[in-house]
């Protein structure tokens, strides 16, 4: 009684044994049932009927360039070139961001409060769809991740805290706005109105407060690369985070 949309040349385990079926055709074969499931492993029988097939036909250069609303081809071609360094420049500071986290836990050692721990624990089961796992290994692992999150938040609080020159100002807060409402191709005005219906404002301060903190650190590291050779801190572009997601973390240190 599932229905799947099952992508050309899609790997086991049902892929293969749809090669050759019509619409309407019914056929039924032996899979191990996935992990995670009650019968992980074990050899189960399952029923496929066709329902539909459909050819996708790629777009030409020129349509795929006005679906894109790009000028041309070429424009297309060199805005994702862009995009693609973007995000690879993106992936290089946030892992850059974590080992440097990851270092200053460990070199200052301190006890997160509880409450908070179980606070995160709920949020990732929330997230992850677990309900109530019993699994031992992963309540241990969602365990770990929690207690880190809470530890890196209290730090990053600390340093924005101690240091003056971190502080959000009003001109940084109204250029993020301005930014934001272009990005999103709406006023300004229109963009704050939305932010405070939906108690959006303190997370675009803990967003900034977060990046501004991140610099910092950065700036501040000694970070030698796997060969021996030091790596110098660069600007990087803004990194978008998830203002409530942010404001959950960060926000409750404040």
């Amino acid at each position: 009684d599932h229905h799947f949309l099952i992508q050309a040349g899609q790997s086991a385990p049902f892929g293969e044994n749809l090669f050759g079926m019509k619409i309407g055709e019914t056929r039924i074969f032996e899979l191990p049932a996935p992990e995670g499931t009650e019968h992980a492993g074990k050899i189960t029988a399952v029923q496929v009927t066709v329902t539909g097939i459909t050819e996708k036909v790629p777009p030409t250069d020129s349509e795929l360039a006005e679906r894109t609303l790009a000028p041309s081809y070429d424009a297309l071609v060199e805005m994702l070139k862009k995009k693609a360094e973007l995000d690879a420049m993106q992936k290089i500071r946030q892992i850059m961001e974590e080992e440097v986290v990851d270092k200053l836990l460990e070199m200052h050692q301190f006890d997160a409060p509880p409450v908070w721990i179980e606070e995160e624990e709920k949020y990732f089961m929330k997230q992850f769809g677990m309900g109530d796992n019993k699994d031992d290994k992963i309540k241990e692992y969602i365990h770990k991740m929690a207690e880190r999150n809470v530890r890196r938040s209290f730090m990053l609080e600390a340093i924005y805290e101690a240091e003056p020159a971190l502080q959000v100002t009003k001109e940084e807060f109204d250029a993020t706005i301005e930014a934001e409402a272009e990005r999103a191709k709406v006023s300004r005005l229109i963009l704050l109105d939305d932010l405070k219906k939906n108690n959006m404002l303190d997370g675009i301060v803990a967003m900034i407060k977060h990046k501004k903190v991140m610099d910092f650190i950065i700036g501040q590291a000694n970070m030698i690369a796997d060969d021996g050779t030091e790596i110098v801190s660069q600007e990087c572009c803004d990194i978008p985070e998830n203002p409530r997601s942010e404001e959950r973390r960060v926000g409750k240190s404040v």
